[in-house]
């Protein structure tokens, strides 16, 4: 009796913690949605179908600055690949519409509108695509290593659409001269994904 007794408290236990995690994430992404500052970020994506997670836009999002904290910008940290760090946005748009990356440090100040710590992952601002017909590979590498560092985030990349919308989305995102924007919300340190939207 005593056994059926404790099984059945640590079996109520262990489903009250259950509960209490997941109304602890939905409180918090309500408050990231309700209180949050739209944050808009120039994606490219495209549409593939899961037949178990069923149909979502894949995406990158740019989310990138060289205004990099010396802390972090080391050459050490070039061959450490993902690790972690804080973002500051703007808090308002630029001409254009989109949120610009501000700075990336190992920790955040108390002013400004921050994210983090997210996936950071810190390289050249000059890509292996950017190495010049006539040049060789060793010149290359030699500018490669001379050109600035930069800082990229990696947030939330799924968004799920619905089946009725899905097949019109996809058609979009791969049209000549189509243009998407990740939507998301941030607040005090947390960032969510709320929109997808392409154009035209």
């Amino acid at each position: 009796m005593k056994r059926r007794t404790l099984y059945l408290a640590t079996t109520a236990c262990f489903f009250v913690l259950q509960l209490l995690v997941i109304g602890s994430v939905i409180v918090k992404g309500n408050l990231v949605i309700a209180r949050g500052v739209e944050c808009r970020f120039k994606a490219t994506g495209y549409d593939p179908s899961d037949p178990i997670r069923g149909r979502y836009v894949r995406f990158s999002a740019e989310v990138e600055t060289m205004a990099i904290d010396e802390a972090l910008a080391t050459d050490e940290a070039l061959y450490v690949g993902w690790s972690k760090a804080y973002f500051q946005l703007s808090e308002t748009p630029d001409e254009s519409g989109l949120t610009q990356v501000l700075r990336c440090a190992a920790e955040p100040s108390e002013d400004g509108l921050w994210i983090g710590p997210v996936r950071t992952y810190i390289t050249f601002s000059l890509s292996w695509n950017d190495q010049q017909a006539d040049e060789k590979l060793e010149d290359f590498v030699e500018r490669r290593k001379q050109s600035p560092k930069v800082a990229r985030a990696e947030l939330p990349e799924k968004f799920y659409a619905p089946e009725a919308i899905a097949p019109e989305l996809e058609n979009r995102l791969r049209a000549d001269g189509a243009s998407a924007v990740a939507v998301y919300r941030a607040y005090k340190g947390s960032i969510l994904l709320v929109d997808f939207q392409v154009t035209p």
